[in-house]
C-alpha cells in the first residue's frame, strides 16, 4: 500500500506543472484550425511569440499552411505578417493555464487554453477535428538554447564553399541561416564575396552527394526559395523579423547576400556557403537558433 500511495504522489507532483508567469519567454505553437473532411484537406498554423515581462508580446514568425492529405506536393504555405500587442496570463489549475493575446494591429483578441505536461510543453485545450483550435505548445528562454549564434568567416567560391557544422537539439528549432558576401564590404572587409548562396543539408548524407533539405537553400535574402511559400500582404521576411529579434546586423535592400529560415528536427547539420565566381573571396556564414 505504501509503494501505491508513493507513485500517486509521485504522479501527482509531475502533473502540477503550470508555471506561474510566462513573461520573458518565448512561445511557439503548432495548431489545427480547420479540416476539411470533403477533400481532406487541413491547415494549420505555426507561429513564436516574444513574451515580455511588461505584458507586451510580439511575433516573430507566423505561417500558415494548407495542403490536402491526397496531394500533400500541392499544399501552400504563406507567411503572415507579424502582430503585436499585450497578454493576460492566468494559471486556472495545477496544470492548465489561459493566455489571451489582445493585437494593438487590428488582429483582434485570441485566448488558448494552454494544458501543461511539463514545466514548458503541452497541449492546446479543444476538440481537434472539426472546427476548434487543437495542438502543441511550448515556452523557452534564451537560457535554453545550448548555443543560440555562431559564425565563422573565410573564403569560399563557387566550387570549394565555406562549410560551417550546427547541432539543433531539445526539439525543433527554428534556424536562421546567412551567408553574408556583399554587406562584409559595409564593413570595410576587403575581397568581399558580391554574391553568395547558402544551403543546409544533414550532416548524415552522403559526403559524395549533396541532400539539400527542402526550403533549406537561398540565393537572394529577399527571395522565398520556394515557389509553395509567399508572403502574405504586409508580410514581412522571416529573414528580417527573426534577424531582428536575434539580434543580427541588418541586410541592405537588394544586397545579394543570401539567408534562409527553416524549421529543423534535432540533429547535426552542415550550411554550405558559396559565391557566383571561382575566384576566393570572403564570406560570413551565421547560424541563429531560436530558442
Amino acid at each position: 500500500m505504501k509503494t501505491l500511495l508513493l507513485a500517486g504522489l509521485v504522479a501527482t507532483t509531475a502533473f502540477a506543472q503550470a508555471p506561474e508567469s510566462v513573461g520573458g519567454k518565448i512561445y511557439h505553437e503548432h495548431s489545427y484550425p480547420l479540416q476539411d473532411y470533403v477533400f481532406g484537406g487541413l491547415s494549420s498554423t505555426t507561429s513564436v511569440t516574444s513574451l515580455r515581462y511588461d505584458g507586451t508580446y510580439s511575433t516573430i514568425f507566423e505561417e500558415l499552411s494548407q495542403y490536402a492529405l491526397e496531394f500533400p506536393e500541392m499544399g501552400t504555405r504563406t507567411i503572415r505578417p507579424t502582430d503585436a500587442g499585450t497578454f493576460v496570463y492566468v494559471k486556472t489549475g495545477a496544470n492548465t493555464a489561459t493566455i489571451t493575446l489582445t493585437s494593438t494591429k487590428g488582429s483582434g483578441v485570441v485566448t488558448r487554453t494552454l494544458s501543461f505536461f511539463s514545466a514548458n510543453r503541452g497541449i492546446l485545450a479543444g476538440e481537434l477535428f472539426p472546427g476548434g483550435t487543437g495542438g502543441g505548445f511550448s515556452l523557452s528562454s534564451i537560457a535554453d538554447a545550448p548555443v543560440v549564434n555562431m559564425s565563422a568567416r573565410g573564403t569560399a567560391s563557387a566550387s570549394k564553399p565555406l562549410i560551417v557544422g550546427f547541432y539543433v537539439s531539445g526539439g525543433p528549432r527554428f534556424v536562421l541561416a546567412r551567408a553574408i558576401g556583399p554587406t562584409l564590404a559595409d564593413y570595410d572587409v576587403p575581397d568581399a564575396a558580391e554574391d553568395t548562396t547558402i544551403a543546409i543539408m544533414p550532416t548524415s548524407s552522403s559526403p559524395d552527394l549533396e541532400v539539400v533539405l527542402l526550403g533549406a537553400w537561398n540565393d537572394d535574402w529577399e527571395v522565398e526559395p520556394n515557389t509553395y511559400r509567399s508572403l502574405a500582404p504586409g508580410a514581412v521576411t522571416p529573414v528580417t523579423t527573426i534577424g531582428e529579434f536575434m539580434g543580427a546586423f541588418p541586410l541592405p535592400e537588394g544586397s545579394k547576400d543570401a539567408a534562409v529560415v527553416v524549421a529543423l528536427q534535432p540533429g547535426g547539420y552542415t550550411a554550405l556557403i558559396r559565391t557566383k565566381s571561382e575566384t576566393p573571396a570572403e564570406v560570413l556564414g551565421e547560424i541563429y537558433i531560436i530558442p
